[in-house]
């Protein structure tokens, strides 16, 4: 029943542990007879007792498919998030801008409007609009926002 891409591992293994007469562990995939993969988790020691002059081992067999789908998900997820954070972009540190129109200049010592700077560094993009300030500021004769 083991699968087979994990068969000649799981003989390497249990040879090694039969030499050494160490504790054997193994996580391996089986196909039982419904069909449905499923993960085990092999463990076992060799006793002090003998039968025939062979080494007595004991040992317990763990269904652990649901924590290996936990880890799958979990991994799949950590990729998902890595590539996310790669194509997040942040501003930081000082950005000089002038008081007046608000531009503010870059590295190279050229003035950007905000809204292409802060696109250009963080991806951010913009809707513009006007606040009711500035329409009773610029446009006292419409209602823009009217009560």
């Amino acid at each position: 029943m083991v699968h087979v891409e994990d068969s000649d591992r799981l003989k390497r293994e249990d040879w090694a542990a039969n030499q050494a007469g160490e504790q054997f562990q193994s996580e391996v995939r089986i196909i039982p007879p419904s069909g449905e993969v499923k993960w085990i988790q092999l463990t076992s020691m060799p006793s002090e007792e003998k039968f025939d002059s062979q080494i007595i081992w004991s040992g317990i067999v763990l269904d652990i498919s649901e924590r290996r789908r936990a880890e799958e998900e979990r991994n799949q997820l950590i990729i998902e998030l890595k590539r996310a954070l790669a194509e997040v972009k942040t501003l930081k540190g000082f950005l000089p801008i002038c008081s007046h129109c608000k531009k503010i200049r870059d590295d190279k010592g050229y003035w950007n409007q905000i809204e292409s700077y802060i696109h250009k560094h963080s991806g951010a993009e913009f809707s513009h609009g006007i606040c009711p300030e500035c329409a009773k500021k610029h446009y006292p004769d419409f209602d823009i926002y009217e009560d």
